[in-house]
């Protein structure tokens, strides 16, 4: 199958777990592109700043300290009575800052 973010997806798909690939000048189009791609691989992190593309595959260690930080705030909000929302792996774009 041919997708749209090809190489990027090929580099992905040989990341060991806990790995960081960081691709300059890529465009938002393609950063688009590969976010469609991954829709199905919901590990992998992807952050984009003006053409600054940041591929994540979280390590096992990682998702552990971000449910202990979790756990951290949700106590820390039910004692003083604070709401918390969350938000998981959300993806935000705005363009405008491309």
């Amino acid at each position: 199958m041919t997708t749209r973010g090809g190489p990027y997806v090929e580099a992905i798909n040989h990341l060991p777990a806990g790995a960081i690939l960081v691709l300059p000048q890529v465009s938002w189009e393609e950063y688009e592109h590969l976010l469609d791609d991954l829709v199905d691989r919901p590990g992998v992190r992807v952050s984009y700043d003006e053409g600054r593309l940041e591929i994540m595959t979280p390590s096992a260690e990682h998702e552990e300290y971000k449910d202990f930080i979790l756990r951290l705030a949700q106590v820390f909000c039910e004692e003083r009575r604070l709401p918390l929302e969350t938000r998981g792996s959300a993806t935000w774009q705005r363009r405008s800052l491309q």
